[in-house]
């Protein structure tokens, strides 16, 4: 359904107007600024008739289907409204579980029933929803919940507690995650999914006392509490493949949020969402204790940049297919959604071909055949490594302006020329190559096995961590059906900013932890030399530095699918430049700190440094990113 400019402006007259009218006005008590902070009857009773009056005039759930009680309209419509709400400062919509988390998913994953049992009271706020993930002594490391889900009949029996469950008190359903089984290769395998009714025997919500003497939390306690066996979403032992869709749908238009959390949330320049900081916790619990110093030490002399049975771990959490289409078996989210799995693997210099296998899923879905996308879509999803061999060995980040040549003669594409920088190659079922066939700049698919083995010669590159190769493509060829029938060369330039730039910043993190750490346990002069003002100073530089490149980062994964194309263009350049300078200062200055030590191979700074070093000069360093960013600015 298209809408015109015309169409919109004046549905965002009508909207304003609309809020300006029934704006409820001071209630004469406090309001809470988040759903997370209702904590007295009066608080909820108001916010919850302010989202019935915003839905009965037909300005929540737009965009979700009419059959279950939504409006049917294009997203574009939603998002105007919550602009407005947002620019008019009105009170936020207090089933925010709900509306960007419950719903969407019900919308996406449950069954026809489901949908009509639950969509509308979601909508109408006559169904107010919580969230059943932190445990007291787990937080929000999602992959250790010990909540136990034992199957008995047509029940499932549920004993443990949740913690910081916002509105538990006044919900009626929880999003559950809840352990099933101990078995399975992982901590993840045995999670379940549930929509649990809270209003009933064994489920008792305690409210959490804060230090401004308010509530807004609850613990929840679940002594043998039955709940039926199809309340289940997916099956058994897939409840961590829904947890990370449900993370995510903040992010996505599946929902169709109006207002959500905060009046301003969807109007905001840099959005880090509570789902977000489980991601990133998540990740940085998986990562830290799958890629210690000394293992990253150590494969750096292995043939491969991951052992393949930490890959295998991976794909089960589920990272393969965030950015694949739901209909190829994926997450069907953004490649923004990824950025805090990336910066904890950052973090943790945890080389994997996670980056560029999302990059290609990503290029296949923009500019693929459909026959292309059936082949391999659910195969990366499923864990098949895919590449892409763009740069060349003249040094050009002109993505869409390739040396490398392809020859078309009767059905047969010869091709020619040299790629480097090709990472993990060796180990990709697939390699996506830019090359200029009839004048024109294309992209090919090339499966591995048509890639001879004196075709790829392992480069040395001065980050250690990575594996990448040098692709000779003389005598390889392709059939016109390899080549995709389009092209999408800045949009590949801006995802590979964006997750390397993900990238740097959890390494930049880590070059500052490594540096106070040392500042506070060496001494000279019988003083520790954190307490010496040279050392100081440049340290606090460092600080604000990672601080500048996270504000960046997830500015640009906030604009990355909304913003306009100059917004998107000019946050993901300013990223790449502030975050490149900013990791290579601190990783000379780790250096340096460390003095005569730092300049051995046994010191962990040069880890870092070369790290810096490889990510700052990819895809352009912040020189060439200023270069462009005035251009930009002049011509806007």
């Amino acid at each position: 359904m298209s809408v015109s400019e015309q169409e919109l402006d004046q549905f965002r007259v009508e909207v304003s107007a609309w809020l300006r009218e029934n704006n409820p006005g001071d209630p004469g008590f406090l309001l809470p600024e988040s759903f997370m902070e209702v904590g007295t009857d009066e608080q909820f009773e108001y916010l919850r008739d302010w989202q019935r009056k915003v839905y009965d005039a037909g300005y929540l759930g737009m965009s979700w289907p009419e059959e279950y009680g939504g409006g049917g309209k294009p997203q574009v419509f939603q998002d105007i409204v919550s602009q407005e709400m947002a620019r008019q400062r009105v009170p936020f919509m207090t089933n925010t579980i709900g509306l960007n988390w419950a719903g969407p998913l019900i919308l996406q994953q449950g069954t026809e029933e489901d949908k009509k049992k639950y969509i509308k009271g979601i909508l109408n706020a006559d169904d107010i929803w919580c969230q059943g993930f932190s445990e007291p002594d787990h937080g929000s490391d999602l992959g250790n919940a010990q909540v136990k889900a034992v199957k008995d009949g047509d029940d499932y029996i549920i004993n443990g507690s949740k913690i910081w469950t916002s509105l538990g008190s006044y919900a009626k359903y929880m999003i559950l995650l809840a352990r099933t089984s101990n078995e399975g290769p992982s901590k993840y395998a045995g999670l379940s999914f549930f929509l649990a009714p809270m209003k009933i025997e064994g489920i008792d919500p305690q409210p959490i006392k804060k230090l401004t003497s308010e509530y807004g939390f609850c613990q929840t306690f679940f002594n043998d509490a039955r709940i039926p066996a199809n309340s289940i979403m997916g099956r058994e032992g897939e409840g961590w493949q829904v947890a990370m869709a449900t993370l995510m749908f903040e992010r996505g238009n599946v929902g169709g949020q109006a207002g959500g959390e905060e009046g301003t949330t969807m109007n905001s320049q840099i959005s880090f969402t509570e789902e977000q900081s489980m991601l990133l916790d998540t990740a940085m619990d998986f990562c830290s204790k799958n890629s210690p110093i000394n293992l990253v030490r150590s494969r750096t002399q292995e043939t491969q940049s991951l052992p393949s049975d930490l890959w295998l771990s991976i794909v089960e959490l589920g990272w393969t297919g965030i950015t694949v289409p739901e209909s190829h078996g994926g997450l069907g989210l953004s490649v923004a959604d990824l950025v805090p799995v990336v910066e904890a693997m950052g973090r943790n210099l945890m080389a994997s071909p996670l980056v560029w296998s999302a990059i290609s899923a990503n290029t296949l879905q923009l500019a693929g055949s459909e026959a292309q996308k059936s082949a391999w879509l659910s195969k990366i999803a499923n864990g098949a490594i895919a590449t892409m061999a763009l740069i060349e060995p003249d040094g050009s980040w002109q993505l869409s302006e390739p040396l490398c040549t392809g020859t078309l003669k009767e059905n047969t594409i010869s091709l020619s020329g040299t790629k480097c920088f090709v990472q993990d190659a060796a180990f990709a079922e697939i390699v996506l190559v830019s090359i200029l066939l009839e004048n024109q700049p294309r992209l090919v698919l090339l499966e591995r096995s048509a890639i001879p083995e004196h075709a790829l010669q392992r480069e040395v590159v001065i980050d250690e961590t990575r594996r990448c190769y040098r692709l000779t493509l003389d005598g390889i060829t392709v059939t016109p059906d390899q080549v995709l029938p389009e092209t999408c060369f800045v949009e590949i330039e801006q995802t590979a900013m964006l997750l390397l730039s993900a990238e740097i910043a959890g390494g930049h993190a880590s070059t500052l932890n490594l540096i106070v750490e040392y500042l506070k346990t060496r001494k000279q002069f019988d003083q520790y030399i954190g307490s010496y003002q040279a050392l100081k100073h440049p340290t606090v530089d460092v600080l604000l530095g990672l601080e500048a490149t996270r504000s960046h980062l997830y500015h640009a994964a906030t604009v990355f699918d909304t913003g306009t194309p100059l917004e998107k263009e000019t946050s993901l350049r300013m990223l790449k430049a502030v975050a490149s300078e900013g990791f290579a200062f601190a990783g000379d200055r780790a250096i340096q700190f460390h003095g005569g030590f730092g300049f051995t191979y046994e010191c962990d700074a040069q880890l870092f440094l070369r790290r810096a070093i490889f990510c700052q000069h990819q895809f352009g360093d912040e020189t060439h990113q200023r270069a462009y960013l005035a251009d930009t600015l002049i011509d806007n």
